[in-house]
């Protein structure tokens, strides 16, 4: 997907009611410069509702 149609999506979900929460998970190898971008486009797409999932898989206990 490039980031102009996830720009699209985005701004899609906006118009729903009730507004879907976003759920971001990315992949343990993904490149940080790559999920900084998908972050900056979900915040020029006003996306209010968004969250982390996954993140306990990396948990040290």
């Amino acid at each position: 997907m490039s980031p102009i149609q996830l720009r699209q999506y985005l701004e899609l979900t906006t118009t729903m009611t009730p507004v879907p929460e976003l759920h971001l998970q990315p992949e343990p190898e993904a490149r940080y410069e790559l999920v900084d971008e998908v972050l900056a486009i979900t915040k020029r797409a006003n996306v209010t509702a968004m969250g982390f999932v996954g993140n306990e898989a990396y948990a040290t206990f």
